[in-house]
Formats: C-alpha cells, sequence, structure tokens
C-alpha cells in the first residue's frame, strides 16, 4: 500500500463513478472522456491491477507536466485504447493518424495485454523502444509489429519520401529491471517509465538512460500515485 497521503482525497465521494474528460490535443485531435470509480481509483492506491481509465488520466496529467515545462510539442501521448489485443484496421488508422499529427519527436503509448507494456515510438528517427514491463524478454506480437511499421512507412510516404527508399524502423528492447513483477506492478512501471521520459526530455537512446539494474523505489511509486491523486483533485 502506498505510504503518501492528499490533502483532501480521502474525503472525495466516488461511489458513483465520475466522468472526466480528455481535452482535444491531449491524446487525439478530439475531446473525449472516461468515467473513474472507487474500484479504479483503489486498484492505483493499494497495488491493485491499473485500469485503462486509470492509465488514460494518467496521460492528461502527463500532458500538464509537458505544458509547463515547455514541451507539449516534443511529445504526443496516445490513448492506452488506441490498440486493441486483435490489432484492427481501425486500431491502424488510430495509429496512423495519430502520428501524423503535428510535429512531434515522440509518441508515448502504453498499451495491455494481459499486463501493461509501454512503447516509445519516434517516427523522425525510425526507431521504436518497447518496454516490457511485465514479462521479461516478452516482445510485441507480430501483429503489432507489422502494424507499427506499416504506420511508420505511410509516415515517411506522407513526408515525401518513395516507399523503396523506406527503411525498415529500429525496434529498441531496453533491460527494463524485473523482479518477477506482477499485473499489479508492471502498470506503475510504466506509468513511471513515462514520467521519467518526460522528466529528463529523452526522444532517443532510452535503452541507455532507463536501462534498469534496480527496481523502482517505493518513494518513485507513490510520486506517481500523488500526481495522479493531485490532477484527480483538481479535475472534480
Amino acid at each position: 500500500m502506498c505510504s503518501f497521503r492528499i490533502s483532501g482525497f480521502a474525503a472525495v465521494d466516488i461511489t458513483v463513478p465520475r466522468k472526466v474528460y480528455i481535452e482535444a490535443g491531449i491524446v487525439g485531435l478530439t475531446r473525449t472522456y472516461i468515467y473513474i470509480n472507487r474500484v479504479d481509483v483503489m486498484g492505483l492506491l493499494v497495488n491493485g491491477t491499473i485500469s485503462v481509465s486509470v492509465m488514460s488520466f494518467y496521460m492528461k496529467c502527463l500532458h500538464n507536466i509537458l505544458k509547463s515545462a515547455g514541451r507539449a510539442d516534443r511529445y504526443g501521448l496516445m490513448c492506452p485504447l488506441t490498440i486493441q489485443s486483435q490489432c484492427s484496421n481501425e486500431d491502424m488508422s488510430l495509429v496512423r493518424n495519430r502520428i501524423g499529427e503535428g510535429g512531434f519527436d515522440c509518441f508515448l503509448l502504453p498499451l495491455y495485454d494481459k499486463g501493461w507494456e509501454l512503447m516509445a515510438l519516434c517516427p523522425k528517427n525510425g526507431c521504436i523502444t518497447w518496454f516490457s514491463c511485465f514479462m521479461k524478454g516478452k516482445k510485441p506480437k507480430k501483429k503489432l509489429t507489422e502494424m507499427i511499421e506499416t504506420a511508420f512507412e505511410a509516415y515517411h510516404v506522407v513526408k515525401g519520401m518513395r516507399s523503396n527508399t523506406i527503411s525498415k524502423p529500429k525496434w529498441v528492447h531496453p533491460k527494463c529491471c524485473h523482479q518477477d513483477v506482477v499485473d499489479a506492478e508492471c502498470g506503475l512501471f510504466v506509468m513511471r517509465h513515462m514520467l521519467e521520459i518526460i522528466k529528463l526530455d529523452i526522444a532517443n537512446s532510452f535503452e541507455k538512460v532507463l536501462s534498469m539494474d534496480e527496481p523502482y523505489s517505493e518513494n518513485d511509486m507513490d510520486d506517481v500515485r500523488r500526481r495522479w491523486a493531485e490532477g484527480f483533485l483538481e479535475v472534480l
């Protein structure tokens, strides 16, 4: 269980799901919304499974950090629901369209498939970094790999490159620290990885900066929880 306390958070009534808006420009061009309930919040605070709603709201928190740092035009954030496990044609369109928006150097995409994973997509330099936070050595599924590579190719074609001159993107698999990380922990790992990336202003060489020999501390995880909780209080 987390050790921090947020003033006023304990008094928040979340017995009824709260509707929270994700403004246009945060994870896409349109405004959307999510519902956050007590189970979602308790999953975050007491080492339960991180829900898609909690992760989606965290993207809003990260966007606010980027705005404050003047780097909102450097990192593109993607909704955890962008890619479903079946990697459909609709998923492909969502990824391709998002990568084509703006001039972002890097896109952060958390995704869930039996556990949380993270992809850092850098179309400008043709690099994809896969953070396997759930299972040591787990690689992305072939269908997912093909979908992302096709989206990268489409990005470069739109930029004026001929398809026969486009190289396949480089996949990088940094060493993430694992201690038999369970589902309940891998979501916090992904959230912490994203926070580290934007705080350190990394848009490449992720494997050099974020390769880990030691696990994140409980204080590191509490920092993630605190940022989420404070952001949630602000929108209520």
